[in-house]
């Protein structure tokens, strides 16, 4: 996903919210406990939120700002959403 982004100028790549430990290694993440996870689906801060792997998973609001320049943002999604209808999201 990086590489695309490095040959893509107006491609950005979406940072997720997740619930494991920080240091972890792999993607830059947001790492956050159950508890801040709930609370920020509380206060809706997330676009799209889903579980999987024993994680949750939160796309925040903040992360899709580049849309409104007329950038593109490459999310890294799960396979979970392979098998659900195809849907499109607004902020």
């Amino acid at each position: 996903m990086a590489g695309l982004v490095l040959r893509r100028t107006k491609l950005q790549l979406v940072r997720r919210m997740i619930t494991r430990s920080a240091n972890v290694g792999g993607e830059a993440f947001d790492a956050v406990t159950e508890q801040e996870f709930a609370q920020h689906v509380a206060n809706q801060t997330f676009v799209l939120h889903w579980q999987a792997h024993g994680l949750r998973y939160g796309i925040p609001h903040k992360q899709l700002s580049c849309l409104a320049r007329g950038d593109d943002a490459l999310v890294n999604l799960c396979a979970v959403f392979s098998k659900r209808p195809t849907s499109s999201f607004s902020k």
